[in-house]
């Protein structure tokens, strides 16, 4: 389902919560059997209270507020009703002209699926044209790295501290898309991220694997010391 070493790394929880929540291997477009399979109803069933446990207003929202004052910077909200996750970015840099704007932003994300977290920069322009957007990504950054790098650093630090929990997943993995994955609106396979947390950050690759839509610059394998095999779980797993 993921491809990663089996031998080096473990991200069998997030397999789980995966076919936990999603019919993998069922599209949409089935309609009531994707419906009312186990998996999206629960899934339907965690977002529906999404706002409504606790995390969203005691804890999710402060710490928007306790980055915005750390690092002196404007953070926006990008958390939505029907996405998996949380989210929010940083406002790092905002250029403003007639029907044109670039930003860089410093996201992050946390799952409701389970202890994930994820964080990128992204350089983005937008154009607008008879009062329609159109938006697209000029780089994708998923390691601290070049202006990103000091506030990334202090960030994951600060997560760290708040959502002891939780685990950075590397692009690596989250950036993968899945046959046979699919969100309930039914575009097609969707990446990990999507899945996880929700499609403001969208990969789309080619039939050779390749990422189309954006470049990427850092190492795509940051956070991978979070999911190392212990020594111990390597034994186990070599007797049975």
């Amino acid at each position: 389902m993921l491809r990663y070493n089996t031998g080096r790394f473990d991200y069998s929880a997030v397999i789980r919560a995966l076919r936990f929540y999603y019919p993998i291997g069922i599209a949409p477009s089935e309609g009531q059997r994707y419906e009312e399979h186990i998996a999206t109803l629960k899934l339907k069933a965690l977002i529906g209270r999404k706002f409504n446990s606790g995390f969203y207003d005691s804890r999710w929202k402060p710490f928007q507020q306790e980055v915005s004052t750390r690092l002196q910077l404007p953070v926006e909200d990008v958390t939505y009703g029907e996405d998996a996750g949380y989210g929010a970015a940083i406002v790092l840099e905002e250029v403003k002209g007639p029907g044109f704007e670039r930003r860089k932003l410093l996201c992050f994300f946390a799952s409701m699926l389970g202890p994930f977290s994820v964080i990128a920069g992204i350089d983005q322009s937008a154009v607008t044209v008879n009062g329609t957007s159109y938006f697209t990504y000029n780089l994708l950054t998923v390691s601290p790295e070049n202006e990103y790098a000091d506030y990334a650093n202090t960030l994951l630090k600060m997560m760290k501290q708040r959502f002891p929990d939780h685990r950075l997943l590397p692009f690596q993995v989250w950036g993968q898309v899945v046959d046979g994955l699919e969100l309930p609106a039914g575009n097609g396979p969707c990446s990990v991220f999507e899945a996880l947390f929700n499609d403001v950050l969208q990969i789309e690759r080619g039939k050779d694997g390749a990422i189309k839509n954006v470049p990427i610059v850092g190492d795509e394998m940051f956070g991978m010391e979070d999911w190392k095999v212990r020594k111990r779980e390597r034994i186990e797993a070599n007797i049975f």
